[in-house]
């Protein structure tokens, strides 16, 4: 993980590590171990000390410890023990430790559970779990047993090459991963598996469905967990004590000890990428673990990233389909609604109702939301059904402008507009979470006329609402306060048909399951074809499949419904037709032609100061000094020093250097040069390096 990511080894460990608890709050001092003679005491005010910081107790931990030490370091500075010319807490630490009166002892915070019910799989409640846990799994249709009777065949030779499992939406990809869970441990009973899932609204279902099957050797890990638990969790799989962790991300890091398969769900996610710090991702670095371990890897998606497929096509991984729904019952109908953007639409801010002009969004000029979507929602209520309605942006409004000087009020530290949250009746940064409160954006601006441009869930909702006051509806988006807590109370009211219409962001269109959904309602999530993103398009198809997935899962066709200033748009059409195929020639064909991933590899470097002289002085220097004077290799392309769209964040200028090239070793090579001499350059500049960026904005 070092090498490949370019990334400090200690920096890599500390990921790994995985607890979220500061390493020095887990180490003990111990006085007197079982079994230990103490040095004789030549020096009585040591034991007077020691006497006085331990009392009664054996054990203490480090910061206590210190503490209680340097209470007494007046004590310790006696004639006697000047000879030592110990001045510090910490020398006075290292002394006790080198002469044996006190041991250094790693402490969890919380140890696994000894219960002999739960310390060893081999016990008989287990091996019970294990014997009757294919008594609870569903039957399988032919097209998912012919995909699970090939897995079988490879599973028990553990690794040999990646498997990715290509199915549509609701074709039943859960069920060939509790299947073949089963089968494994039918016949290696000890054996431990790690479920990955991208997103921690996914993980009560996920977690749900396991334990349904499995019981308690399921457990699950995410950061929205207390250190504690999360820590306890991950012993009680050290000790073997459970065998099949869900988890996100970091679960990649789990300590196993027979690990044997692990899956990946979602597999194209872009949450498999860490974001800061150590930017790997969990997909690669799950296979490379699959590898290291000889453990069987198996990645499913109905919209696979395009290197996975790209692989898959080349034999690097195994393919395996399901062309079908598990239910039988067809794909959704599809119809997109031509519309205009909603930042063609806008409202007037009054300062006196503090927001707008009272019941401004009744008028249909104001409306973002078409009317044929409005009538399809209510008759699909009146027929007993539920719908989910998909917006790609958070908050209200997308920002707020000035009509008499042109301008939008963006935030003080990111080159970016402030997006309008109605709720919280503030604009927010959704970069650097600065605010400014309505009565400050008044007293601010006392002249400017201003008005509230483009649509968010906030809005949609509030919309969705005032049209259709008769249905239950609710909003989920991470705006929510308490949204963790909040996340699990909605999503199960929305299960058990409390909430009729669900309104919400992208983490609506990620793997739910509810049967009783049979309309999904896109709103402008054609927004990001406009990135400038060589994988906008990708993430663009993969959203809106995605999103129409999650209607009609159940015994009815659900129907699917885009509103969409470009409609006759080459990738909305082949995304409502779920042709994928036909989706992956057009754009490997447009990655080919550019020389994009994955017909070639990336590495992407950003550099930034607070100061925009010297980030133009740096990219400056890069181009007519470095370049001019290093011998990099002609494999190598380089774009830019380059501004990006976002040139200011959280204060700091940025650049952006981007290195492409399909010889990986002269790629990795060039980039540590430049990360080299990146360090050196003075005044010092902040980076980060990031080896198959995910994006590129």
């Amino acid at each position: 993980l070092s090498t490949y990511y370019l990334h400090p080894l200690g920096d890599v460990l500390k990921t790994m590590q995985g607890y979220g608890i500061n390493n020095a709050k887990k180490w003990c001092f111990v006085r007197n171990p079982a079994g230990h003679t103490i040095p004789s005491p030549s020096t009585p005010p040591i034991e007077a000390v020691l006497h006085k910081i331990y009392g009664s107790r054996r054990k203490m931990r480090q910061p206590t410890f210190i503490k209680n030490l340097d209470k007494q370091l007046t004590m310790l500075h006696q004639p006697a023990l000047d000879p030592l010319n110990l001045s510090s807490t910490q020398q006075w630490v290292r002394h006790l430790l080198n002469q044996q009166y006190i041991f250094r002892e790693y402490a969890p915070l919380i140890k696994s559970s000894p219960h002999p019910s739960q310390s060893s799989p081999e016990h008989p409640n287990n091996l019970e779990l294990i014997n009757t846990a294919p008594q609870r799994l569903l039957s399988l249709n032919p097209h998912q047993q012919a995909v699970l009777d090939n897995l079988k065949i490879n599973l028990l030779k553990g690794f040999n090459q990646p498997h990715l499992l290509h199915g549509v939406t609701g074709s039943g990809k859960t069920q060939i991963y509790l299947h073949l869970i089963a089968y494994l441990l039918a016949r290696q009973s000890t054996a431990q598996i790690l479920v990955m899932v991208p997103e921690i609204a996914l993980t009560p279902q996920m977690t749900t469905n396991f334990k349904h099957v499995f019981s308690s050797l399921v457990d699950v890990v995410h950061s929205a967990m207390p250190a504690q638990l999360k820590q306890s969790t991950l012993e009680a799989f050290r000790s073997q004590q459970k065998q099949i962790l869900i988890g996100p991300r970091s679960s990649v890091f789990a300590p196993f000890c027979q690990l044997k398969l692990i899956i990946i769900d979602e597999e194209h996610d872009s949450s498999y990428k860490q974001s800061s710090g150590l930017l790997y991702h969990a997909r690669d670095t799950a296979i490379m673990r699959g590898k290291i371990e000889a453990a069987t890897v198996i990645m499913g998606s109905a919209t696979p990233a395009l290197e996975s497929y790209h692989h898959a096509m080349s034999g690097k991984y195994m393919l395996h389909s399901l062309p079908h729904r598990a239910s039988g019952v067809p794909l959704p109908h599809s119809e997109v609604i031509a519309a205009m953007p909603s930042t063609h639409k806008a409202q007037i801010m009054t300062p006196a109702q503090d927001l707008f002009a009272h019941n401004a969004d009744d008028n249909e000029h104001h409306a973002t939301i078409a009317p044929a979507i409005v009538k399809a929602l209510n008759d699909n209520h009146h027929q007993g059904h539920q719908a989910m309605v998909i917006v790609h942006r958070r908050g209200y409004s997308q920002y707020v402008l000035d009509l008499k000087t042109k301008k939008t009020i963006d935030c003080p530290h990111c080159s970016i507009s402030l997006t309008l949250h109605r709720h919280l009746k503030q604009l927010l940064c959704h970069y650097c979470e600065h605010t400014m409160s309505l009565a400050q954006l008044h007293k601010q601006y006392p002249h400017a006329m201003l008005v509230a441009v483009g649509q968010g869930c906030d809005k949609a909702c509030e919309h969705l609402k005032a049209k259709l006051p008769h249905i239950r509806i609710a909003r989920l988006d991470s705006d929510l306060p308490q949204f963790r807590t909040q996340l699990t109370q909605i999503l199960d009211e929305f299960k058990h048909q409390k909430i009729d219409i669900l309104v919400g962001t992208q983490m609506l269109a990620k793997g739910h399951n509810f049967p009783n959904v049979t309309l999904s309602a896109l709103i402008e999530v054609d927004q990001m074809l406009r990135f400038a993103d060589f994988r906008a398009g990708e993430k663009t198809f993969q959203l809106i499949v995605q999103a129409s997935g999650r209607s009609g899962r159940g015994t009815i066709q659900g129907q699917v419904m885009i509103q969409s200033s470009r409609p006759h748009h080459q990738i909305i059409q082949t995304a409502l037709q779920h042709d994928y195929l036909t989706f992956y020639r057009h754009e490997a064909a447009f990655r080919k032609l550019f020389g994009y991933p994955p017909y070639s590899r990336m590495i992407h470097i950003e550099y930034q100061h607070e100061q925009p002289a010297v980030v133009k002085a740096i990219a400056l220097s890069f181009k007519k000094t470095y370049l001019a004077n290093c011998d990099y290799p002609a494999a190598v392309k380089i774009l830019g020093p380059t501004t990006p769209a976002v040139a200011k964040l959280l204060g700091e200028q940025r650049r952006t250097i981007t290195l492409v090239s399909s010889n990986l070793t002269q790629l990795h090579h060039f980039a540590r040069q430049l990360k080299l001499w990146l360090k050196s350059q003075k005044p010092q500049v902040r980076f980060k390096v990031d080896v198959d960026p995910q994006a590129v904005l």
